[in-house]
């Protein structure tokens, strides 16, 4: 995992993420200290205490669910199309060709095995890996013409906290 981290600057661009950001649209813990060193690509992120707020893990509630969507929707409006976030070096673009290539190559070459390891489970996600390769360039000319926003790469609901009777 750390090699694909490094390969795909996750580290760096978490710290930079995490470093004085505009006015986000959501709330998120106040970053205390952040800091990554490019040669051990090693980093450490300090951040606030959420309690008394709690993250459900997997066992999500539809209206936690509810709730999560709605902020997501607002967090989404505020930086639709917004140009500042193309010149943001932490954010993956969806045009980005030089970071998306190897990761659809990667794909498509891993095709075989996966079919080995994971046999049936794997051919719908087959079948997309390989329609992707084969249609790369027109895909990533699509992408390059949408709106766009910031969109967290995992978000799901061991990440995110929730308030309590408490406050949070």
């Amino acid at each position: 995992m750390r090699a694909v981290a490094t390969g795909l600057d996750f580290y760096r661009r978490e710290t930079a993420f995490n470093q004085p950001f505009p006015d986000i649209g959501i709330s998120v813990p106040e970053c205390y200290f952040c800091d990554f060193d490019v040669n051990s690509q090693g980093m450490v992120i300090q951040m606030g205490h959420l309690a008394p707020s709690e993250s459900p893990g997997w066992g999500i509630t539809l209206e936690q669910v509810e709730y999560a969507c709605g902020q997501l929707a607002a967090f989404h409006a505020k930086w639709w199309n917004k140009a500042a976030l193309k010149s943001n070096d932490c954010l993956i673009q969806s045009d980005n060709v030089s970071f998306w290539k190897p990761l659809v190559d990667g794909a498509r070459a891993s095709v075989d095995k996966a079919r080995t390891v994971f046999r049936a489970e794997a051919e719908t996600r087959i079948t997309c890996a390989i329609a992707l390769s084969d249609n790369f360039k027109n895909f990533m000319a699509y992408v390059g013409h949408r709106p766009f926003t910031i969109v967290h790469g995992d978000y799901h609901a061991k990440q995110i906290f929730f308030p309590t009777s408490a406050g949070g």
